[in-house]
């Protein structure tokens, strides 16, 4: 009876000691996740914030006469070898020289959301009904899909606005004023330059700046 007791406290005495070692080997493992989960958090809010920051200095900078604040709505997607970054800004007027276009010519208007993915704090993934000729791709599920930056408040009224109004209007030249605003300031602007394209919608019905930029 003794030694069946001695044998009962080692072996109480081993689980113990095995149980102390998982838990701190759990307790490690769950640290490291959640600080590179933060870690992730910071880095892809801060370099979310300087993009589209960028796209509003940048504007301005190309159109003193724009006055812009912050974009009611942010948002972007990933292209076979880029990315693109859309900001939404509410305007009365444009007041550059430009040009009536298609609504066909404006291929990043949102379609409404059919279901979202948090992806972080920031960060939410909004999954879109995709297009039938799009059945046979391997990004069927995501396609036409987007990411919104931040506030997800305005991005049922754009959605719908992009699927009533018909009507916008672009300043032709944006893309050469761009790139002579880049190859101008890629020295002398304060910050390192993300974008290498700019392209330019405006809903005149519904006072919306679109500014996409392309990240390379």
């Amino acid at each position: 009876m003794l030694k069946f007791r001695k044998i009962h406290h080692y072996f109480k005495q081993i689980f113990k000691t095995l149980f102390a070692i998982f838990a701190g080997i759990f307790i490690f493992l769950l640290s490291c996740y959640l600080g590179l989960y933060l870690f992730y958090c910071y880095h892809s809010t801060k370099n979310s914030n300087a993009r589209f920051n960028q796209i509003t200095h940048i504007t301005q900078a190309i159109y003193p006469s724009l006055a812009l604040e912050q974009p009611i709505l942010k948002y972007s997607y990933q292209g076979i070898d880029e990315s693109y970054y859309i900001a939404v800004y509410r305007i009365t007027s444009l007041e550059i020289n430009a040009k009536p276009i298609l609504k066909d010519q404006f291929y990043d208007c949102i379609k409404p959301t059919i279901k979202t993915k948090w992806m972080s704090p920031h960060l939410t993934f909004h999954y879109v009904q995709p297009p039938e000729y799009a059945k046979d791709h391997q990004d069927y599920e995501v396609h036409d899909s987007f990411i919104v930056h931040g506030s997800n408040r305005y991005v049922k009224e754009v959605a719908e606005i992009c699927g009533t109004h018909q009507t916008y209007e672009a300043d032709p030249e944006i893309e050469s004023k761009f790139l002579e605003f880049r190859k101008r300031e890629q020295k002398g602007f304060p910050e390192q330059i993300f974008f290498d394209l700019m392209h330019m919608r405006y809903n005149s019905k519904a006072h919306l700046l679109f500014i996409k930029m392309h990240d390379n």
